[in-house]
């Protein structure tokens, strides 16, 4: 009988070790709780009629300015400098520049959905009539108050799908060619080149950003939210491990190779009822660890941006 025993006696002396054993384990990265993905900058988004500024560092969100407008979409010029489309609820879409030290704002021009280009110091906008519909233009950001180039207007007008630099000189945008038909196209600003890009890689690629490490373009994949990424001759394909369900890309680093997204969660009202919100996640390439990096932050398209 004593000889039954003995296993379970020696097991349990020997449990305090396997304990310690396993809690210097743990210490490994990847055992047991997640690592925080390592980010460094402010993010600046709109919401509730306010711009906001959130620090990776310590996590904590203040508001900046009063930013009364319908929706807003937010381009960086310099960490100092940001440049915004905004739309009211009578008024006409305007293009301002904010000086974030300052809180300065100067009007530029009529548009929205900015997209700057630092090399030429130039910005692709969106404006259009319910005459033209909305179109793409080119404008100079020293002198933007002077006529601004229509990007090709043979081909339709723009969709309302990201437009994404994919080099220092070079865009991808998407245009309705009919109700089915909206192909992507790839637009060089300095030689005035347009190409559209092979239907069978990107028809059904909605562009979100460009992620320069593996020169590749993060897609949305129309019709059901799969994502995945893509060189621009349509030779390098790969699936990106993004938190299940439905998700809407907000930022991207190019220095830490981090995306940020939006994703739905459900949680309790005042402890009373259900509501869904929408928490602000973030994706390392680099680690492929996902994180939850804040609850309740929810800009929509366009509207945050990542100052480094």
């Amino acid at each position: 009988m004593l000889a039954e025993m003995s296993w379970p006696v020696e097991a349990m002396r020997a449990w305090p070790v396997f304990l310690s054993l396993l809690a210097l384990l743990c210490l490994i990265p990847g055992c047991g709780a997640q690592e925080k993905i390592s980010m460094q900058g402010t993010l600046i988004y709109e919401r509730g009629n306010k711009l906001h500024a959130f620090d990776l560092a310590t996590r904590i969100p203040k508001p900046l300015v009063d930013w009364p407008k319908l929706r807003s979409f937010l381009e960086v010029v310099d960490n100092d400098t940001l440049l915004i489309g905004s739309e009211g609820l009578a008024e006409p879409s305007r293009l301002a520049l904010l000086t974030l030290s300052s809180l300065e704002v100067k009007d530029l021009r009529r548009g929205t959905e900015p997209l700057y280009m630092p090399r030429h110091r130039k910005f692709f906008f969106i404006q259009g009539s319910r005459e033209t519909g909305p179109r793409l233009f080119l404008a100079d950001l020293d002198h933007p108050e002077a006529e601004a180039r229509e990007i090709a207007p043979d081909e339709g007008v723009i969709s309302s799908d990201p437009i994404v630099r994919v080099s220092d000189d070079e865009i991808v945008f998407r245009k309705y060619q009919g109700e089915e038909d909206i192909p992507l196209y790839r637009y060089n600003l300095v030689t005035e080149h347009l190409e559209r890009l092979p239907e069978w890689t990107f028809g059904k690629c909605i562009p979100c950003a460009w992620r320069s490490a593996s020169s590749q373009l993060i897609c949305e994949t129309y019709g059901n939210n799969g994502y995945y990424l893509v060189s621009l001759d349509g030779s390098r394909v790969e699936p990106i491990d993004l938190p299940k369900g439905y998700l809407l890309l907000l930022a991207y680093s190019e220095k830490q190779d981090v995306l940020l997204m939006n994703k739905p969660t459900m949680g309790w009202l005042d402890g009373t009822f259900m509501l869904e919100r929408y928490d602000l996640w973030a994706y390392s390439f680099k680690t492929k660890r996902r994180e939850r990096v804040a609850e309740g932050i929810a800009p929509g398209v366009g509207g945050l941006v990542w100052l480094e």
